[in-house]
């Protein structure tokens, strides 16, 4: 399973345009997403080799567009 640590910006704001259920609708979906699309740019051979690189890519996607949503990326593992 994944963890995301994350912390938020603006509670006030997050409640306000995505409500208590934040997790549900914006965390988990996107940090799903951006794990299948980073993935998806590495063969399965590459993927074990250069899972490092993959996953600082997966934390950089996720960090911005989480940003957007007054979300902070804290850590992801």
């Amino acid at each position: 399973g994944m963890v995301v640590n994350y912390r938020i910006n603006d509670a006030a704001k997050v409640y306000q345009n995505i409500g208590t259920d934040f997790e549900e609708i914006i965390i988990d979906p996107y940090a799903q997403e951006d794990v299948k699309a980073v993935v998806a740019l590495y063969t399965a051979e590459n993927l074990i080799q250069k899972r490092h690189e993959a996953k600082e890519l997966v934390v950089e996607t996720l960090r911005s567009r989480l940003a957007t949503k007054e979300i902070q990326l804290v850590d992801f593992t």
